[in-house]
């Protein structure tokens, strides 16, 4: 085999590939969500935040975990956008062999 022959996937593999990343699709942004919701305290409705007790300790603890969080949310929205930029790479080359 020559270094510069390709190998070409099959139509069946990339319908798998396809299938697999639309799976971790689903499956990441349900994990964004819980991510998002964690830090944007949509659960909480409670009243610890107008407390007139100083907790700077706590405060300081709960803004980095929401900095962390945060972060989090970003890599996973990457990381979403990079699985449907697969996607239509996936359709790119799925029309290919058909045309």
């Amino acid at each position: 085999m020559s270094k510069n022959s390709k190998n070409r996937y099959s139509d069946k593999e990339l319908e798998n590939f396809r299938k697999i990343i639309n799976l971790k699709i689903e499956k990441s942004k349900n994990d964004l969500d819980l991510i998002k919701s964690a830090y944007m305290n949509d659960s909480n409705n409670g009243t610890e935040d107008t407390s007139p007790t100083f907790k700077s300790v706590e405060e300081g603890s709960e803004t980095m975990s929401k900095e962390a969080n945060t972060q989090l949310a970003l890599r996973q929205e990457k990381f979403i956008r990079d699985l449907k930029n697969a996607l239509v790479g996936l359709k790119t080359k799925l029309m290919e062999s058909v045309g």
